[in-house]
């Protein structure tokens, strides 16, 4: 185990480590059939190649992991959309785009992307 470097603060160490377990889940979210093996592969990925100690790495995976569900992964591009009937939803996990009749998506939902 690794001692902490004098001149790095706890707090942003922590912070650190937090981004690298959530760049890690979201890395490899597609590649397990559940949660908990992906949770214990980020565990053990901090663990072995940046030498968290293992009660911190699986606080901080656990926290990755519930950041990576509230993540939003839709995003709205206003002006990518062909015309004004339609607009154009990206998947943020994969960039991929898709264009959908305004009609047919809640109005709630528009409202967030179209109102100032």
């Amino acid at each position: 185990m690794s001692a902490l470097p004098h001149d790095v603060d706890t707090q942003d160490y922590q912070e650190q480590m937090l981004r690298a377990a959530l760049a890690y889940l979201r890395r490899h979210a597609d590649e397990h059939l559940g949660d908990e093996q992906l949770l214990q592969r980020a565990t053990l990925h901090l663990t072995l190649a940046l030498e968290v100690p293992l009660f911190l790495a699986q606080r901080l995976v656990e926290r990755a992991f519930a950041r990576l569900r509230e993540a939003n992964w839709v995003e709205v591009d206003l002006s990518a959309a062909p015309d004004r009937d339609a607009i154009c939803l990206i998947d943020c996990r994969n960039g991929q785009k898709i264009f959908v009749q305004r009609r047919i998506l809640p109005s709630a939902f528009l409202a967030r992307f179209t109102t100032p």
